[in-house]
């Protein structure tokens, strides 16, 4: 009775050590021969898995691609009406209505530019203008911008250098 216990114990270790052995491509050639006869057996179910797998498939890819182009598409729309995430503004003026020294204010900005080595950067000038039209003249908002304004905006210039 005591010799029976460990004669088992040894077939079981055996067994195990046959399993471990297998090489991988027994196990590819054994787990292609197995789905093939549950593809035999049960053809619609398993016809049916494959379409709900490439559907779900399908699914995820579009929406994940749609995602990425509204990410995108809000970015590009946010940088057009405010800026890039870096933008730094500076508003000069006179506040007693004054004519403003333009050059002098100029010559200080261009050299921190040069300073601080800033790639891009434009200024903009907002003013009324009197235009003359066939029906008499008028008053028109006008802006002026430098080129760099629409590669910090993402806006295309029509004209200018």
């Amino acid at each position: 009775m005591s010799s029976t216990p460990p004669q088992s114990t040894q077939r079981q270790s055996t067994q195990r050590q046959s399993t471990q052995r297998q090489s991988p491509l027994a196990a590819l050639v054994g787990s292609f021969s197995e789905a093939w006869s549950e593809v035999r057996i049960h053809r619609t179910r398993v016809l049916l898995s494959l379409i709900g797998v490439a559907v779900a498939v399908t699914a995820i890819t579009s929406v994940i691609g749609l995602g990425a182009i509204v990410e995108q598409s809000m970015r590009e729309s946010t940088e057009r009406n405010g800026g890039r995430p870096a933008d730094i503004g500076i508003s000069a003026y006179s506040n007693s209505g004054a004519t403003f020294d333009a050059t002098g204010f100029e010559a200080t900005f261009d050299s921190a530019v040069d300073r601080y080595k800033i790639r891009y950067h434009t200024g903009i000038l907002s003013g009324q203008l009197p235009v003359q039209f066939v029906g008499g003249s008028s008053i028109v908002s006008t802006t002026a911008i430098d080129v760099d304004y629409g590669t910090m905006r993402r806006v295309a210039i029509k004209e200018g250098t």
